[in-house]
């Protein structure tokens, strides 16, 4: 018996990895998650600064 016999029998559990579709863009989604990411700081370092006294907010 090989010690890497456990290592053919096929895994119940595996889930063969989702292919993406073909009209996916890779850069697109990143510019759009970018994007997203800064709109998303800018309102919470609107509403810290709303939270916080003024001129406690650095950065």
């Amino acid at each position: 018996m090989s010690q890497y016999s456990h290592l053919s029998t096929p895994d119940p559990e595996f889930r063969a990895p989702i292919p993406h579709p073909p009209n996916f863009s890779f850069t697109g989604d990143v510019k759009a998650l970018r994007e997203r990411q800064r709109q998303f700081q800018a309102q919470n370092r609107e509403s810290l600064a709303a939270r916080l006294p003024a001129g406690k907010l650095t950065g």
